[in-house]
C-alpha cells in the first residue's frame, strides 16, 4: 500500500523539483534496491558456513560404565572382573567424504553467486527496456505538441480568412477537428507515460518520477557484434551467469558421483576404554587396571540395492545437468540471433525512413502548401500532409525505441 503511495505521489510531483535522473543512475539504483540482492548475499553465506560444519569430523564420544558388577551384592570390590570403566570412541567418515562434501556447499555458493549476476543482467535490461519505452513515449508527446502548435496558428490564419471570406468556414472545422484528435493522442501518450513510467518507479524508486535526461544506446561493442556474420554464439554465452550456474550444476553433479562412489569404501569407528578394578589380590594387592581398544568398521560387501544405485541415480543426475546445460544454451542462441536479426532489420527500416519516407513527406507538404498559397490545393490537403509527416516522424521514434531495446537484449548476452 505504502508503495503504491509512493508512485502516485511522484507521479504528481512537477518534474521541476527533481534533478534529471540518468540511464545509469536509474541502474544503479534498481540494483541497490533489488530485495533478491540480499535474498542471494545471505544464501551464500549460509551455504559457505554449511560447508565447514559439514566437513568436519563427528564429536568425539565419551563412554562411563561399570562392567562385570555382581549382582547377589553389587560391590565394586568382590569380583576381580568388576571394572569402573572410561572410554573415548571417534567415527571417521568413508574416504573423502568430507572433502567433498565441503567441495559440494562450495559449489552451491558459487552458482548462488552466479545467479545472483544473473538477476543483476535482468535487472539492467528491463530498466533500459523501459527507459527507451518511456523516452520514446515522452519525445513522442513532444513531437505531438508541436505539430499542435503549428495546427494551432494555421487555425487562427484560417479563422481570419474566414472571417474576410477568403476561405470556407469548412477548412476551419475540418483543422479543428485535426486539432482535437491530435490533443486525443497526445492523452493517449500521456496515459502511456504514466503507465510506464510507473513501471520504472518498481524497480528504481520514486526518483524515476523526475525528469530523464535523454540516453541512446552508446554501446559500440555491442553494435560492433550485432554486425557480425555468425550463428554460433557458444564462445559468448558460456561466459554468461546463466550458463556459468548450469556448469556449476554440472560440477556438483560431478561431486555426488565421487561421493556416491566414496560409499563403496569402509567407515571406521576407534575406541579406546580404561578399566579400573577394585578387587584385590588373595596377598591383598592392587589388581591391575584393564586397557582396551578397538577398530569398528563397516562392511559394504552386498552393494546392489544400495551403493550402486546410489550411483546410478548420481550419474543419471549428471546426464540430467548436462542436457538442462545444452538446451538453456540452445535456447539462448537462439534468442540471441533472434534479436541480433531484429536490430539489423529495424537499423534497414530507420535508415529507409530516414532517406526516403522523410525527405518524400517533407517535398510532398512543401508542394501542397505552394498550392494551398496558390489556392489549388486545400487546407484538408495540407493537414493531411502534415497528419502524414507525423506519422511517419512517430514511427521512427518507435525505430529508434525497439533497436535500442533490441541492442539491450543483445547487451544482456554479453554480460554488460
Amino acid at each position: 500500500m505504502f508503495s503504491k503511495f509512493i508512485v502516485g505521489l511522484s507521479l504528481m510531483l512537477p518534474l521541476s523539483s527533481w534533478a534529471a535522473l540518468s540511464l545509469e543512475q536509474a541502474e544503479q539504483l534498481a540494483l541497490a534496491q533489488d530485495p533478491a540482492n540480499q535474498r542471494y548475499s545471505q544464501q551464500q553465506a549460509s551455504l559457505g558456513a554449511q560447508a565447514i560444519a559439514n566437513s568436519q569430523l563427528p564429536d568425539p564420544m565419551l563412554r562411563f560404565g561399570v562392567q562385570g558388577l555382581p549382582t547377589d551384592s553389587f560391590a565394586l570390590d568382590q569380583d576381580p572382573m568388576t571394572q569402573l570403566q572410561v572410554g573415548l570412541s571417534q567415527q571417521f567418515s568413508r574416504g573423502d567424504s568430507l572433502a567433498l562434501t565441503a567441495e559440494g556447499y562450495q559449489l552451491q555458493a558459487e552458482q548462488s553467486a552466479e545467479k545472483q549476476a544473473e538477476r543483476a543482467l535482468q535487472i539492467r535490461r528491463r530498466v533500459r527496456e523501459l527507459w527507451f519505452q518511456l523516452s520514446y513515449v515522452i519525445e513522442a508527446q513532444q513531437l505531438v505538441a508541436e505539430n499542435q502548435r503549428l495546427l494551432e496558428q494555421n487555425l487562427r490564419h484560417i479563422e481570419r480568412q474566414v472571417e474576410l471570406g477568403l476561405k470556407q468556414s469548412q477548412d476551419l472545422l475540418q483543422g479543428q477537428l485535426q486539432l482535437a484528435q491530435l490533443t486525443d493522442q497526445a492523452q493517449r501518450y500521456q496515459q502511456l507515460e504514466h503507465s510506464q513510467r510507473a513501471m520504472l518507479i518498481s524497480l528504481v524508486g520514486p526518483s524515476a518520477g523526475q525528469e530523464l535526461l535523454p540516453a541512446a544506446a552508446d554501446w559500440p561493442t555491442t553494435v560492433a557484434y550485432s554486425e557480425r556474420d555468425e550463428y554460433n554464439h557458444s564462445d559468448l554465452l558460456l561466459q554468461h551467469p546463466s550458463l556459468l550456474a548450469s556448469l556449476n550444476a554440472i560440477a556438483q553433479a560431478d561431486t555426488r558421483i565421487a561421493l556416491a562412489e566414496e560409499r563403496f569404501k569402509p567407515a571406521f569407528k576407534v575406541e579406546l576404554g580404561y578399566g579400573h578394578r577394585r578387587a584385590r589380590e588373595l596377598d591383598g594387592s592392587q589388581r591391575s587396571d584393564m586397557l582396551s581398544g578397538f577398530v569398528t568398521m563397516d562392511l559394504p560387501l552386498f552393494t546392489d540395492k544400495r551403493q550402486n544405485q546410489q550411483l546410478i541415480a548420481s550419474e543419471h543426475g549428471r546426464g540430467m545437468a548436462l542436457a538442462e546445460r545444452d538446451l538453456l544454451l540452445q535456447e539462448m542462441n537462439g534468442t540471441l540471433n533472434a534479436a541480433i536479426a531484429n536490430y539489423q532489420l529495424l537499423q534497414q527500416r530507420r535508415r529507409h525512413y530516414q532517406q526516403v519516407l522523410l525527405p518524400q513527406a517533407q517535398a510532398h507538404i512543401d508542394a501542397v502548401e505552394q498550392g494551398f498559397e496558390s489556392t489549388t490545393s486545400d487546407f484538408n490537403q495540407v493537414i493531411q500532409s502534415h497528419r502524414q509527416q507525423l506519422m511517419l516522424q512517430l514511427e521512427l521514434l518507435q525505430l529508434d525505441s525497439q533497436a535500442n531495446q533490441a541492442l539491450a537484449q543483445i547487451r544482456y548476452f554479453q554480460g554488460s
